[in-house]
């Protein structure tokens, strides 16, 4: 009975408190009714007084306490815009008087002009329940892009010497978007070495955040800045490498080759050439950059590589061979003359089958003098990189044990 009695009065204790919960939730809920009366004398009250930093904290207020009425109000936004260009004023009042100024939040004030300026534009765009527009903000917007548009490039350069990139970018990004339609709000058309110069702006700072494909959003109209152009090309082709778009990257690097004669784009070029094994395409290309430099050691090693993929040996050697004359201790390029004089061999041993008399005994001549020429030029790789062992170890072990030159093989055991 006592242990009924006590669950009995448990369970009252519950009810009232769960009743008394209900109530108070109840109670702050019809406290933080949504009035939007209050809310818009509070800020005209601010407005009128030139508290511009209460009306926007009026703002910010209603969209984070009431989001479902607040945020898809044009007036709301129309107030913002309104604030924020009379803080604007301010800080341009101090300039002026060069009194101490907040450069960042003077751009941040004309930025927010134009993001609130056309969520409101938008907003009252939208048909009423009779299909009717009225908007009533869409000229004194229009006035405030006007007067503000042409301070945004100064903000762009400003965030971006402070390398506040995303600021820049999206300071750019606005400017561009708004001239680029400038009869929407009856701007003046931008010259065209403000859109390339803005345009300049957004790529390096998108590529400045890893963000490629904004970085290649504008940089068609960005490559018309000569001034900039082999640098904002090299960006367009590492963002199209980033991205894995080979058409464009092509196109860009055949660019870069064609203007300007630099390691990047001629090097870029011949990689992705090679990875696609289009090895006439960079033979091709070498030949062309030959004529311009015909003393670039570089060329020719390249040149008898793509020989070599295509099995051009012979073409291949005397690449090779040119590049050693151009630089004595091309240790690599005597590695690559090594290895094909080795190839050769091995080819030259197996067509001994079946031959007898003068035909086999020219052979082994043959053999002999490949194998002589290919220990000459690993000696040669070796004597000028006798660190890096992969360009001639393995070549002069197996030669050394084919011309039984036991002594010399013997000197190779412990090296690896």
């Amino acid at each position: 009975m006592d242990y009924r009695s006590n669950y009995t009065s448990r369970l009252l204790r519950c009810i009232v408190m769960l009743l008394f919960l209900i109530g108070t939730a109840s109670a702050g809920y019809a406290q933080n009714k949504y009035k939007k009366s209050a809310v818009i004398k509070e800020i005209r009250s601010n407005m009128k007084g030139k508290a511009y930093g209460k009306v926007l904290d009026n703002v910010n207020n209603a969209m984070r306490q009431f989001p479902e009425f607040a945020t898809i109000d044009p007036e709301y936004y129309y107030y913002s815009v309104q604030a924020n260009q009379a803080l604007a004023l301010d800080e341009e009042k101090k300039m002026y008087l060069n009194q101490k100024a907040d450069t960042l939040k003077y751009f941040n004030y004309i930025y927010t002009i134009f993001t609130d300026g056309l969520r409101c534009d938008s907003l009252s765009n939208i048909p009423d329940e009779r299909g009717r527009v009225v908007n009533h903000y869409h000229k004194p917007i229009a006035s405030m892009f006007a007067a503000n548009i042409g301070k945004l490039p100064a903000g762009v350069k400003f965030t971006f010497l402070k390398k506040d990139y995303t600021r820049a970018y999206n300071y750019a990004d606005m400017f561009i978007q708004l001239t680029s339609d400038s009869t929407a709000y009856q701007l003046n058309a931008p010259s065209a070495t403000d859109v390339s110069m803005m345009s300049a702006f957004a790529v390096l700072s998108a590529y400045a955040q890893r963000n490629y494909s904004r970085a290649i959003q504008y940089i068609d109209a960005a490559l018309s800045e000569n001034t900039r152009r082999e640098q904002l090309l090299e960006i367009a082709c590492r963002c199209y490498d980033q991205m894995g778009d080979t058409v464009r990257l092509e196109e860009c690097l055949r660019d870069g080759v064609d203007h300007y004669a630099t390691n990047y784009f001629f090097l870029s070029l011949v990689k992705l050439y090679n990875d696609q094994r289009r090895y006439t395409d960079v033979l091709t290309l070498t030949n062309k950059m030959l004529q311009i430099d015909s003393r670039n050691r570089d060329l020719w090693f390249i040149r008898g590589k793509e020989e070599a993929y295509l099995e051009r040996e012979d073409d291949a050697l005397q690449s090779f061979t040119t590049a050693t004359e151009i630089m004595m201790d091309d240790a690599e390029s005597y590695s690559a003359i090594g290895n094909i004089y080795l190839n050769m061999s091995r080819r030259a041993y197996e067509q001994q089958q079946g031959l007898s008399g003068k035909p086999l005994q020219n052979k082994k001549t043959e053999l002999h003098n490949l194998y002589l020429k290919s220990k000459a030029a690993f000696e040669s790789a070796r004597q000028h990189r006798p660190q890096d062992t992969a360009l001639w170890l393995a070549g002069l072990k197996e030669l050394y044990f084919k011309l039984n030159m036991g002594k010399e093989l013997k000197t190779l055991e412990n090296i690896k």
